[in-house]
């Protein structure tokens, strides 16, 4: 097996030379690293990132816990997007799906606490601060991405869904509706309380009453979303219906095609988030528009910067959504 020595005595360099060509710790001369990277190809040499990281005590390893649940393609362009910065900066991921299961997210951040880490991103499955403030490490740095914990101990990426939620419910108010129902899930994030805020703000300043029986939540599932839906129709009089987890819109999609009730004729409808696959629905829903693959680019900025300058203020970043009017409304 090739040793470092070998590489430098068949590049004609000293050892200190090919050090700093693979970590990148002093300029040198893009003809040496050329040599020096064609020399290591040859002699098929890889350099030890276990030794590498434990003289330099930095890892080039961001660990990411997120919740990425059955039909949920959210997450996995979040992922796409942290990665491509990360990996544009010589550092790794190690992925870790918490299923928004808190004993499974636990356990996976005690793991990562246990292994040489240079950053923590989650996207959290509780909104509890304390929770997270008593098991995260202050050795490394912390960012919330999708969602955060109440407090002030770490940068937060999130979406304005308030706002586009608030937008969707607005514009059916202005066209007429007066009874709009709500689906959601019951998971304890704040993009969830920011979604029904949104929905309550939005009736409260056209001064509609708010009914809470058109109120429906549960675990996010298309069989749930299903249900819920057939409830609303059958049990009250609603003529718009607001559908603020993805999983769930197809499941109150399925049901309202089956009943045969007419979208938007009979019942306007909107969801959340945008695939291409929904463009074969006909009509085409009205969405609530994120934009996942950049929260996951935002993440891997402000956790890189974090690195650089651990002494700079903590910040809450807020991207912005879109309220994308389409055939269903």
């Amino acid at each position: 097996m090739a040793s470092i020595k070998d590489v430098a005595e068949k590049a004609g360099v000293s050892k200190s030379t090919v050090s700093h060509v693979i970590n990148k710790t002093r300029y040198v001369a893009p003809e040496t690293v050329q040599k020096v990277l064609q020399t290591m190809e040859e002699l098929n040499y890889y350099p030890s990132q276990v030794a590498s990281s434990m003289r330099s005590k930095k890892s080039k390893t961001i660990g990411f816990v997120f919740p990425l649940l059955e039909l949920e393609p959210f997450s996995m362009i979040l992922v796409q997007g942290m990665e491509r910065v990360l990996n544009d900066n010589g550092y790794n991921m190690v992925l870790c799906n918490s299923r928004r299961d808190l004993k499974k997210e636990k356990e996976m951040i005690q793991m990562l606490n246990s292994r040489l880490i240079d950053g923590l991103i989650i996207s959290p499955s509780s909104s509890e601060r304390g929770y997270y403030k008593g098991l995260i490490k202050d050795t490394y740095p912390t960012v919330f991405v999708d969602a955060k914990a109440h407090g002030d101990f770490a940068d937060t990426i999130t979406s304005d869904i308030y706002r586009g939620t608030n937008e969707a419910v607005s514009y059916l108010i202005e066209k007429g509706h007066t009874r709009i129902g709500l689906i959601k899930s019951n998971f304890d994030v704040t993009p969830n309380y920011e979604k029904t805020k949104g929905y309550r703000d939005a009736l409260t300043a056209h001064h509609m009453a708010i009914d809470e029986s058109i109120i429906k939540s549960a675990q996010a599932t298309i069989e749930n979303g299903y249900q819920l839906c057939k409830e609303l129709v059958e049990q009250s009089n609603i003529t718009a219906l607001l559908i603020a987890n993805y999983v769930m819109m197809i499941g109150a999609i399925k049901y309202l095609q089956e009943a045969e009730i007419s979208i938007p004729d009979q019942m306007a409808v909107v969801g959340v988030e945008e695939y291409e696959w929904m463009q074969i629905l006909k009509p085409q829903i009205s969405v609530i528009k994120q934009f996942p693959y950049q929260l996951g680019e935002t993440a891997a900025k402000v956790i890189l910067e974090r690195i650089q300058n651990p002494g700079m203020e903590r910040k809450d970043y807020r991207l912005p959504t879109e309220f994308v009017l389409k055939g269903s409304c």
